[in-house]
Formats: C-alpha cells, structure tokens, sequence
C-alpha cells in the first residue's frame, strides 16, 4: 500500500507526497528521520507523564502538534515535560489529571482537547496499570484497577473523544502491552 502523503495527516504535499518548502516545518530532534507535519492538530495522550508516554509526547511535539498530557499520580513529571515543550513552543501544550477508573473524568478528559485547543485529531490511549499479580493470589480489586485501566478506560475515553476524532477526521491509538511473564499454576 502506498505511504499517505502529508496531506493525509493535515499537511499539504507537493507532487510525490514531499513536504512544500515554502511550509513552515516543525522543530527536529538533532539525528531524527524527518517528521511529518502535525502542525496545527491537537494530541490527548493517557500515561503520558513518565516512560513511553513522555516519549509519544515529545515525538508528536517534534512534529508541530500542540499536547495534552494526561497523568493521575505523576502530577510533578507532568508538569516538567509541559515545561520542557513549552521552552520549545510556547501555548502548546495543557496538562489534565484524571483518574481513568473514573468514568466522569473520562468525559471531562475527553472534552478537554476542544477546550485547550480547539479540537483533537489523535487519542492515544497509552496509560496503563501493570504490577505482579500471581495466579491463585489477584484479588477483586486489582483485577477491578488492571482491567479498568488497561481495557475499560480506554473504551470509554475514546467514546467521550469520538465527537471530536469524527469532525477533525482525527484517529485514535490504543497501546496495550504485558510484562511478557509466563502464568504459572
């Protein structure tokens, strides 16, 4: 299948899908490949404070989007990355604490884009709980915590985002992984 050209992602594309030159481009990281351009287009992304978060974070700042950074615990770390970015380009980014198992923030969350920036064209729904849990030794509740983070959370975020996605034509990624562990019985 052929590589969507800029244009499909906001841009606008010379003949062969390059970027225009006479387009503004986003800042570079000293070494990366070139970036598409997401000028202009918002990002809410979950777990967003710490790790890969931080990392899809400050790729999708690299390429021009303005950020919402969402956290529940990790309020500091938010806090910093904005900093950071906003040294960068200033008005760019928005910081919203939420608790995912919380389906009243998950709305609010969900709102928040249109509310900082006009609209959101890409959720990434990355925040996730993830600790032991041998067999035999899980209780009710951090099933309750794993399963509302990991599964629930991002169903229900992505229908409170949806509105917004449908009219900026905008996409959602859900990011689920495992600690890669064997159960054993």
């Amino acid at each position: 299948a052929p590589m969507p050209s800029t244009s499909d992602w906001g841009g606008t594309a010379a003949p062969g899908g390059e970027p225009r030159r006479d387009e503004p481009q986003p800042p570079q990281a000293a070494g990366a490949p070139r970036a598409m351009s997401l000028a202009g287009q918002t990002a809410l992304v979950t777990g967003a404070a710490r790790r890969v978060g931080a990392a899809i974070v400050r790729a999708l700042h690299a390429c021009g989007a303005n950020v919402i950074i969402h956290c529940h615990h990790s309020l500091a770390e938010a806090r910093a990355l904005a900093a950071e970015l906003e040294r960068a380009r200033a008005g760019s980014t928005a910081v919203e604490v939420a608790d995912l198992l919380d389906t009243g923030a998950l709305a609010r969350l969900g709102a928040a884009a249109s509310e900082h920036f006009g609209g959101l064209h890409l959720l990434i729904n990355n925040a996730s709980s993830f600790y032991p849990t041998p067999f035999g030794q899980m209780t009710a509740a951090q099933w309750d915590d794993l399963f509302g983070t990991n599964l629930r959370a991002p169903l229900f975020l992505a229908q409170a985002a949806a509105p917004a996605l449908r009219r900026s034509g905008g996409s959602l990624v859900n990011i689920a992984g495992g600690d890669g562990n064997p159960v054993e019985i």
